[in-house]
């Protein structure tokens, strides 16, 4: 039992510095597509990949075939269209946490996503912030 309230506390603290310690998604996202390049592909795949959509980090930051796959695995998950580009609302789901994981995807996807993207807002966990969150 304490574990499980542990796990809820990480979880519910992680949900809490995401929030706060940024606006939640970017203003604009590029709609992404197979043969395009960039540090927000690779974002994307990053983000995927904790989502269980990939199986390696080893990631490169090229839209290629097998992204557009993963992409329209990803789509199908979630009840979208499946295009295999990834315009703005899809980015937009994916970073919010709130995007279905693969299926069979480790349990955990969603707050190891949520993890990443406090990361990726580079917030500091001292333990003044941790206490602030607790309550």
């Amino acid at each position: 039992m304490r574990r499980v309230k542990a796990r809820a506390a990480l979880c519910l603290l992680l949900a809490c510095a995401l929030l706060l310690g940024a606006p939640c998604a970017r203003a604009e996202y590029r709609e992404l597509r197979e043969g395009m390049r960039g540090s927000d592909v690779l974002a994307l795949k990053t983000a995927m990949y904790y989502l269980g959509y990939f199986t390696s980090l080893n990631l490169s930051d090229s839209y290629n075939a097998v992204m557009t796959q993963r992409v329209k695995n990803l789509q199908k998950a979630n009840d979208l269209p499946q295009t295999g580009q990834a315009d703005a609302a899809l980015q937009a789901l994916v970073f919010s946490g709130q995007c279905v994981p693969a299926p069979g995807a480790p349990s955990g996807s969603s707050w190891r996503l949520t993890f990443f993207m406090a990361h990726r807002k580079q917030i500091t966990w001292t333990p003044k912030v941790i206490a602030q969150l607790m309550g």
